[in-house]
């Protein structure tokens, strides 16, 4: 029996790749991480003192008795030496975005500490706050270009790569789901070389699933200054 094929999920915080991640650790043929491993405090760093992001990847990726061996790694996360060994050992890519930027930056912003992920099985955190608009719309553009930013070096890296949008896995922006789409699933499966022989599901649920309006106290107000933009339409 050979050793996995490398694969890895890209995406930036709130954008569901704790979802997918948890998803595809249910194929029987697909060793995923289901966390971050390359986050300070993960079990994968704690287990392996001293280790280097690169040789915490190479334990994940080269797995025995697994078709595919991976895990989701964040933008920030992806320092030159990583993405050096993505290159060398030529790692399939998984960049998945999510296409209304206003509804992810809000979850970044409902769930921002490194404690709080978007898919957990804690209590649901639905608690309102108020959001500064002209701040709302620089991290929203930041965000798009950190994507745009993502996207180019994929294309320049020359590595099999797809993208993935979060309305694909749910079947729609904003659903909370237990399992992925059909369509998504035999896609990202045909891509990963392995069958899609069952219904992807996951045992997490959405931390923040309420409609945009109930989750900021200033929602007029933050409104009225996403109408100006390219943000408008995503409200």
């Amino acid at each position: 029996m050979m050793y996995s094929r490398p694969a890895i999920i890209i995406a930036a915080p709130r954008t569901g790749g704790t979802l997918l991640a948890s998803c595809l650790s249910n194929h029987p043929d697909i060793f995923c991480v289901r966390g971050e491993p390359l986050l300070d405090g993960m079990p994968w760093k704690a287990s392996l003192p001293g280790a280097a992001d690169t040789q915490i990847l190479m334990c994940i990726l080269s797995q025995f008795g697994y078709q595919v061996g991976m895990c989701k790694i964040t933008y920030s996360q992806l320092s030159p030496e990583v993405r050096h060994l993505i290159h060398v050992i030529r790692t399939k890519i998984i960049h998945l975005t999510r296409g209304n930027v206003v509804r992810c930056v809000l979850s970044q912003l409902m769930t921002g500490s490194v404690e709080a992920h978007a898919h957990g099985t804690g209590v649901v955190n639905s608690d309102a706050f108020a959001v500064d608009a002209s701040y709302f719309v620089k991290r929203c553009k930041q965000h798009m270009a950190d994507t745009c930013g993502m996207r180019g070096w994929i294309g320049r890296s020359g590595l099999e790569s797809i993208e993935v949008t979060y309305a694909d896995l749910a079947g729609g922006e904003g659903r909370s789901v237990d399992q992925m789409e059909g369509k998504a699933s035999n896609k990202i499966c045909e891509f990963l070389g392995v069958d899609y022989p069952i219904i992807l599901k996951t045992h997490l649920r959405k931390v923040n699933p309420a409609r945009m309006r109930s989750m900021v106290l200033n929602w007029d107000e933050l409104c009225a200054t996403l109408t100006t933009t390219e943000f408008g339409e995503m409200i």
